[in-house]
């Protein structure tokens, strides 16, 4: 798991193509050799980030099926703003990964329990003068 939070780190910061095996292993505090003990290639590594992800939001998606409501519409609002998330994301805006990933996660969960909280979302991601800041 470590090695899947080192490579989607990188892989945030740098994009596909800029992150390395090196600095990936770097950031573990281990040689690349080491690192292919466990993974192929970069690739692999990438791959193996999704599919943690994939199994996550499915892991969700079956809770959703669980609970009331249309579980179709959730699933497509839930993987829809997943998916966007690289289209507006800024590593160097003034929320985190980590942050928007709460936030993701607690706005879906509050959601589907119908206590959601906007004000704190809008804090975070609105400018000034109250307008939704382009990029987070």
């Amino acid at each position: 798991m470590d090695i899947l939070k080192a490579a989607a780190k990188s892989f945030r910061r740098l994009g596909y193509h800029g992150a390395t095996v090196e600095q990936i292993a770097a950031a573990l505090q281990m040689k690349k050799g080491n690192l292919y003990y466990y993974y192929r290639n970069k690739e692999e590594i990438l791959f193996a980030c999704h599919q943690y992800s994939l199994d996550q939001l499915t892991q969700l998606l079956d809770e959703v099926n669980r609970s009331e409501g249309n579980p179709k519409l959730l699933a497509f609002a839930l993987f829809g703003a997943v998916n966007w998330i690289p289209r507006w994301f800024n590593p160097e805006g003034p929320a985190s990964s980590q942050q928007i990933a709460d936030l993701f996660a607690d706005f879906f969960i509050r959601g589907l329990t119908g206590t959601v909280e906007v004000r704190s979302l809008k804090s975070q991601v609105s400018s000034p003068d109250g307008s939704l800041k382009s990029e987070v």
